[in-house]
């Protein structure tokens, strides 16, 4: 998930914090290929009524990966979604926006004629290079702007394109799991492509690393002193324990977290290809975190993201998700409750059903939502009890099971609104 603004930083962390401010960074990035900044494409490929959305003939998406893609394009809620079978599909309409999406070896016919993909033994090749692994996958949009290819090389819920705003910066993405591989622009004319190889930008980036049990951080060339790494291990170590035992789980089957820290934001927005108006200070994939600087309250919050996923699940609700990572903040720090109180009751006027449901998708328009999400998810945890929370958060089930154990959704927003405001609120 995105992280845009700091958190509050426990007392726990403020000594290695301060060390952390006299580390400087100064790299630039290097041959990175200009994005689109203004997503133009992006937004004019969903710039239609009904999306065709083309399925192999044995494969039928699960529900998740419905939502997923359906819930990509937040600013259309008016756009339909139409699923047919390849055999089904008849080309009737000339104008018809048309996205390909599943297993690219389950296709009957060569979808990919028209690309610089060609189908390989289990997987895909990009001039000449093999993307075989079972977690690899692409994003390419057809030069006309009318036909996008979202393929993997197995059946898998969730397209790693959904993650990474995929077709906002570039037409062109290359995943292996949820690692970003190569972006760029390739219109399949015959002319030489501009593309982003991500492993050698990063193999040139970064040359330092910090490995502990739990996490491996990688750091920049530029960086001239690095943290005092037992003091970095012992931290992060610690926090992925505290917070596993807070969740009432173990630390087993956790994979390894990567973590990059990068010399500045526009660095970090760079390798993940987002616009620098998105103003990303953070952003977790998996596994796989990013973080502008080592700023503990980032990368924890990063980590947290991780830890959650691997451990729970994941959600799809932006209100849910960071409600939830941030409610974990109050098992740690007393402070940090209160803090998301304070500004709650500032602004409780903002919770409200559209919020939460997402109908807008603007969660992260305004850093006030964190605050309010943790305070409602705090308060449903209290209703339900953890267990519960946990299985209906993996199951993205949570406006049934809050309906089912506290009433009309309104109705419980109304409630929590009129007990914070009370001066002796306090549910820590």
């Amino acid at each position: 998930m995105c992280l845009k603004v700091k958190c509050l930083i426990p007392g726990l962390w403020l000594c290695f914090i301060m060390q952390l401010m006299s580390l400087h960074s100064s790299a630039q990035v290097q041959g990175f290929i200009p994005i689109d900044e203004t997503m133009q494409s992006l937004i004019d490929f969903y710039n239609t009524d009904t999306l065709t959305v083309i399925i192999p003939d044995d494969y039928n998406p699960d529900s998740e990966a419905r939502r997923s893609v359906e819930g990509f394009s937040f600013w259309r809620k008016d756009l339909v979604y139409e699923w047919i079978h390849e055999s089904a599909f008849r080309e009737v309409r000339p104008q018809r926006h048309l996205q390909y999406f599943g297993p690219i070896n389950e296709f009957n016919v060569n979808i990919l004629g028209s690309t610089p993909f060609t189908r390989a033994d289990s997987g895909f090749v990009y001039h000449g290079m093999r993307f075989v692994d079972s977690g690899d996958a692409f994003y390419y949009m057809h030069p006309s702007g009318r036909c996008i290819y979202t393929c993997t090389n197995r059946r898998q819920s969730i397209h790693p394109y959904t993650a990474y705003l995929a077709g906002g910066a570039y037409p062109l993405y290359i995943f292996s799991g949820n690692q970003l591989r190569i972006t760029g622009f390739d219109s399949n004319d015959g002319s030489t492509p501009s593309i982003n190889d991500l492993d050698a930008l990063r193999n040139a980036y970064f040359c330092k690393s910090i490995r502990s049990r739990r996490i491996h951080y990688f750091f920049p060339c530029s960086q001239k002193q690095l943290p005092d790494a037992d003091s970095l291990i012992s931290l992060t170590d610690t926090f992925v324990e505290d917070l596993c035992r807070f969740l009432q789980t173990d630390t087993s089957g956790i994979p390894m977290v990567t973590t990059y820290i990068y010399a500045s934001r526009d660095d970090l927005q760079a390798f993940i290809a987002a616009p620098k108006a998105q103003t990303v200070y953070g952003k977790s994939y998996g596994n796989i975190n990013h973080s502008m600087s080592l700023d503990m309250a980032i990368v924890k919050h990063e980590t947290g993201h991780s830890i959650i996923e691997s451990k729970i699940g994941k959600n799809h609700s932006a209100f849910f998700s960071e409600g939830f990572r941030q409610y974990t903040d109050y098992l740690f720090s007393q402070a940090a409750y209160e803090n998301d109180l304070k500004v709650f009751r500032e602004h409780a006027e903002m919770l409200t059903p559209s919020l939460v449901l997402q109908t807008e998708n603007n969660f992260f328009s305004n850093m006030v939502n964190y605050s309010i999400s943790g305070i409602f998810v705090k308060r449903v945890i209290e209703i339900t009890g953890l267990e519960q929370f946990k299985k209906a958060y993996a199951d993205n089930d949570l406006i049934e099971l809050i309906e089912a154990q506290a009433g009309p959704l309104e109705a419980l927003i109304s409630e929590l609104k009129d007990a914070a405001l009370t001066p002796d609120f306090n549910h820590q």
